[in-house]
């Protein structure tokens, strides 16, 4: 530069960053297409922001060791979904069976619960309640010949139409839990939401250690696969990746998105990718929602052991009140 000569051209560009703010991030705030990070593409020499595009995508799957960025990938998701202000609200749930990382996202208007895997009353409930929900989508998105929620949204007239993401951190423990015991009718009806949830607008979102964690059936449905520091090399190799594809000191949210490196972005103030900065970035960004107006997500409550009589109708449906349903806590009456 002193001798006033241009710069030399570098036929490269840097490295990806070790934290990108999933605020900065280009998008264009479509619920259809949530940003969650930064792609690198060094073949077509450029940098450009990822995201998890629910209706080609169907549901995708994050895999890793721990400490690896499994539960920062399902938070970025959820703020994406929370960021989105065009296409139609999205409205997120959660299955806890990790560390209990995902509790900050409970305050959002948008996410309809945070349930702890040991919560079984509620983790069945809510499973019942998306399972009965793309039944009742199905045959509503029938009767206009719709596709997909972006179809429907559009011919029935319907723009607050929420799309949902159902999201589970740690498959391997939620299997584990469920498929051999006496719940395993809710498994069942977990991987029937994977299977034909898209169509009508219902995805999956689920984090393991190994991708052994999830059964077969499971994996089929799953068309996007991000892949973070693994402690087991044979699972680089099923992911088409080496050893040598990470870096010791590779940043956590670092992974492949099928070949492409790609670094997880995070909500966060001034640099700082703590949890503590992160829970009061997302305090602000829930009394931003709030204040907007954004759409809120039904919530999903626990039925209470003690129903008072004056909190019931006089009939339902013509029958006397009886009590409140366990898997809907509506009021049923005598039948």
């Amino acid at each position: 530069p002193h001798a006033g000569l241009p710069e030399t051209h570098r036929p490269w560009r840097d490295e990806l960053a070790a934290r990108y703010e999933l605020e900065d991030l280009p998008t264009e705030r479509l619920d259809s297409r949530l940003v969650f990070g930064v792609l690198d593409d060094p073949h077509g020499q450029d940098q450009r922001s990822v995201a998890f595009e629910p209706d080609r995508d169907g549901n995708i799957a994050a895999f890793g060791t721990g400490g690896s960025g499994k539960s920062t990938f399902i938070r970025s998701l959820a703020v994406a979904a929370g960021l989105s202000l065009r296409g139609g609200p999205c409205f997120v749930y959660c299955l806890d069976f990790g560390a209990r990382s995902l509790a900050m996202l409970d305050q959002l208007p948008h996410v309809g619960a945070v349930i702890d895997g040991d919560d079984t009353e509620r983790v069945v409930r809510l499973i019942s309640m998306l399972r009965e929900a793309i039944d009742e989508r199905s045959a509503r998105y029938a009767t206009v010949g719709a596709g997909s929620i972006v179809d429907y949204r559009r011919l029935a007239d319907a723009p607050n139409e929420p799309r949902v993401i159902l999201a589970v951190d740690g498959a391997g423990a939620f299997r584990q839990a469920y498929e051999l015991s006496s719940n395993s009718r809710t498994f069942d009806s977990f991987l029937s939401i994977a299977l034909v949830g898209r169509q009508v607008g219902v995805h999956v979102v689920i984090t393991a250690d190994r991708m052994a964690s999830i059964p077969a059936s499971l994996a089929a449905a799953i068309s996007q696969r991000l892949t973070l520091r693994t402690a087991d090399e044979s699972e680089l190799g099923v992911a088409g990746l080496s050893l040598s594809s990470f870096d010791p000191t590779a940043p956590p949210g670092r992974g492949y998105l099928g070949q492409d490196e790609v670094q997880v972005g995070v909500l966060g103030d001034g640099g700082d990718a703590g949890i503590a900065a992160q829970l009061e970035a997302m305090s602000k960004l829930a009394r931003s929602m709030s204040k907007h107006g954004m759409a809120v997500a039904p919530r999903i409550e626990r039925l209470g052991t003690h129903i008072p009589l004056e909190t019931l109708p006089s009939s339902v449906d013509g029958r006397p009140a009886l009590g409140v349903s366990f898997a809907t806590l509506e009021p049923v009456g005598f039948t």
